[in-house]
């Protein structure tokens, strides 16, 4: 039973003690809220990456004391009038992440004796992973036949999870840092695609940060802090040469990762 429907016997109780009751809506506020609802819902095509974009955008305005909400078109949309809607929707963003922040300090207070409630506001790599996820339509929408017939098996994201540690341990070999964000991505997309898997955007962030921990755990090895000799687990360039010993090692710590996780 939806919310409306368990509040309507109390509604009626009220107007009959003469509660008074809210004024109609007015049509042409409706017809604008409507008009209001469409223009936040067009989309359209990049066409070089063919990824959506929001065709309009809210721009508040003030005039003659008054505030108002513009609706601008972002392939028309001089710079400052487009910088001031990205703004402001940013800063509705933060406002989001303040309360959900407030939500969360106020369950953790009340729930002392249970593990804390951590929800990280950093939402760099969310939203790289987010953009780079495959899709139906190139909206960010996994597609559905993919998800059906070519979702990753235990064994299939332990070979992914292994494949990114590797390319994790080359890339702290060769520049003493670990993979960043735009590079993982990459790497996860080159097996996925190579193997005609998918996986959900959620899962690639998890196997993503597994795989620098894994990776941690096997730099000071001698063997897999030498970028020559992390090269030579590879047989064509990018494949791992399963029947390497090595190979074979890192891949039983990423299934146990896996499993233990």
């Amino acid at each position: 039973m939806s919310q409306i429907r368990r509040l309507l016997e109390p509604a009626k109780f009220a107007h009959e003690r003469e509660w008074p009751l809210p004024k109609p809506k007015d049509p042409f506020d409706m017809l604008a809220k409507e008009f209001t609802q469409a223009a936040r819902q067009e989309f359209r095509r990049d066409a070089r990456t063919g990824k959506p974009y929001r065709a309009n955008h809210a721009l508040p305005v003030n005039q003659g004391g008054t505030q108002l909400t513009l609706w601008i078109d972002i392939d028309e949309a001089p710079r400052h009038q487009m910088q001031k809607s990205l703004i402001n929707r940013r800063e509705q963003m933060v406002g989001d992440g303040v309360q959900l922040s407030l939500d969360a300090d106020h369950w953790n207070s009340i729930h002392e004796n249970e593990e804390p409630i951590d929800i990280p506001m950093d939402l760099t790599d969310d939203i790289e992973w987010r953009k780079n996820a495959p899709d139906e339509d190139g909206g960010g929408r996994l597609a559905s036949l993919v998800m059906r017939h070519g979702l990753l098996t235990d064994e299939a994201r332990a070979k992914l999870l292994c494949y990114l540690a590797v390319a994790q341990l080359v890339a702290q070999a060769r520049t003493g840092e670990w993979l960043r964000t735009d590079h993982l991505v990459e790497s996860t997309r080159i097996w996925l695609t190579s193997n005609v898997a998918a996986v959900r955007w959620e899962d690639r962030m998890r196997l993503g940060d597994l795989s620098r921990k894994v990776a941690l755990g096997l730099f000071n090895e001698p063997h897999l802090s030498d970028a020559g000799r992390l090269a030579r687990l590879f047989t064509d360039g990018w494949r791992l040469d399963y029947t390497s010993p090595v190979v074979q090692e890192i891949h039983k710590r990423c299934a146990d990762a896996l499993r233990y996780k």
